[in-house]
């Protein structure tokens, strides 16, 4: 972003389009800017964190779900930063995730330190429930933590752990 909005680190970037308006948001430290047709704005607004961890972005719907593995998770609406414990429903999401995918219109969120090897999978069209049933262990007690999730052809996701990657195919639903 250079010296127009800050010479620190960018800690994620991630395109936000909710049909009415696109945006290139960027986090730096606990900040969130967005690019305009021709320049980096001023804030959107800050969230609780003295983290340096990269964040992770997902869109579901017409809002983006962050998380940068020490807080809860985060949500921009195109207008405001909500705070998981504002937006979450009655079976929230742990915090400390370390990584988030859109996979079958549902936020899949993994890795917590206390459960490293679990997904997370929210409601259909709806990243503010989680409910239990909707959780998977990859790798049985293998102890390997996740480093990493991508969804490719539609009902795959790709785990990626530190000694192997699995595919779970969720074609029957989580």
């Amino acid at each position: 972003l250079g010296s127009t909005v800050s010479t620190s680190e960018i800690q994620g970037l991630h395109y936000h389009d909710n049909g009415n308006n696109e945006q290139l948001l960027a986090v730096i430290g606990s900040t969130l800017f967005s690019y305009s047709p021709s320049s980096w704005g001023s804030a959107l607004g800050t969230f609780a964190t003295g983290s340096t961890e990269q964040y992770n972005f997902a869109q579901l719907v017409d809002k983006s779900y962050f998380v940068n593995a020490t807080t809860e998770m985060q949500r921009w609406t195109g207008s405001t930063i909500q705070a998981g414990s504002t937006f979450m429903g009655s079976t929230s999401a742990p915090s400390g995730l370390h990584f988030i995918e859109r996979h079958q219109n549902r936020i899949a969120a993994a890795r917590t330190s206390a459960n490293p090897d679990w997904i997370y999978f929210s409601d259909i069209l709806d990243g503010t429930n989680y409910p239990s049933a909707s959780i998977i262990k990859v790798g049985g007690s293998d102890g390997d933590p996740i480093i990493g999730i991508k969804t490719c052809v539609e009902y795959l996701l790709f785990v990626a752990k530190e000694k192997e990657i699995w595919v779970v195919d969720t074609t029957s639903g989580v």
